[in-house]
């Protein structure tokens, strides 16, 4: 068998290439496994706004990091229920540093118009609480974690 000599830079090229293909296959893996979830957490749930037309829920979210090095919230997709009645479908991309082992609030302000709960204000009107069902997913670098609350909102007689 004859073998052929790679001219000095093209040999290079090749090695760089194969070795590079498998730092990136065996990578995401180890990072993954090197790297510990964060957690997501429902802290509270507000009603901020309301008015003839539309009202605001303040939706706050603790992001916390058990890592040795700081992460970053790259996105947040979510799903919000008003008295089992599908109401907002969206995703942020919203960009939140969380320092190593520390904490961050993510605040997820959500405007609802009136018009969008009509087969829901009467209910909401007479009884002035609403149950409500956010659900979604933050995504991070390497992990997207799943989240989900529900409780009531209650406007004050």
């Amino acid at each position: 068998m004859v073998r052929k000599k790679i001219p000095g830079f093209a040999s290079f090229v090749v090695r760089f290439t194969c070795i590079s293909v498998l730092l990136g296959i065996s990578g995401c893996s180890m990072v993954a496994r090197i790297l510990q979830k964060p957690g997501v957490e429902f802290e509270s749930v507000s009603l901020r706004n309301i008015s003839l037309l539309e009202e605001t829920l303040l939706f706050k979210m603790r992001i916390t990091n058990p890592n040795h090095i700081g992460i970053r919230v790259n996105y947040i997709e979510y799903h919000l229920q008003i008295n089992e009645v599908a109401l907002v479908n969206n995703r942020v991309d919203e960009t939140v540093s969380v320092t190593a082992r520390g904490t961050a609030i993510i605040e997820l302000p959500i405007t609802i118009s009136h018009l969008e709960m009509l087969r829901t204000i009467g209910e909401f009107i007479k009884a002035r609480e609403a149950q409500y069902e956010l659900s979604g997913t933050v995504g991070f670098g390497f992990f997207e974690i799943p989240f989900r609350n529900d409780g009531q909102i209650s406007i004050i007689k």
